[in-house]
């Protein structure tokens, strides 16, 4: 399994490509490069393209990916866009549980329709323990 993480400056977006494998272990350790990078370039949206990967997850996989995310606190609060190739009724499970644990996830087949959704709602939700700051 092979990713990698850039950030794009123009459009403050983190871009990430998956090539090979594509399962939990995975997930796991890309939620921490990519808090990391969050920390860095202060950007709370996600281009990830899994077009390349091999998708093979099963379902309690499936449900534990977005708790994986959760557990690297910053990328929590990310705006993710994943691309994927083939019918998008396959990853409607990996939606609705992303949004079950308050996350934005979104599942695209379309690069361009990704961005545009990434772009048009430049609101980050706040941390849950932040308070409203009086």
């Amino acid at each position: 399994m092979k990713y990698e993480l850039t950030y794009d400056v123009e459009r403050n977006l983190i871009i990430g490509h998956i090539h090979g494998e594509f399962d939990s272990s995975l997930v796991t350790k890309m939620a921490s490069d990519l808090a990391d990078m969050i920390q860095k370039h202060d950007c709370y949206r996600l281009l990830n393209d899994l077009r390349s990967a091999k998708i093979t997850p099963s379902t309690l996989e499936i449900y534990a990916m977005p708790r994986n995310v959760a557990k690297s606190g910053e990328a929590m609060r990310c705006k993710r866009a994943l691309v994927v190739s083939g019918s998008l009724n396959d990853y409607h499970f990996l939606e609705t549980v992303s949004a079950n644990l308050g996350q934005q996830l979104k599942i695209f087949i379309d690069i361009d329709t990704a961005v545009d959704w990434l772009m048009g709602h430049e609101q980050v939700p706040s941390k849950p323990d932040a308070g409203d700051g009086k």
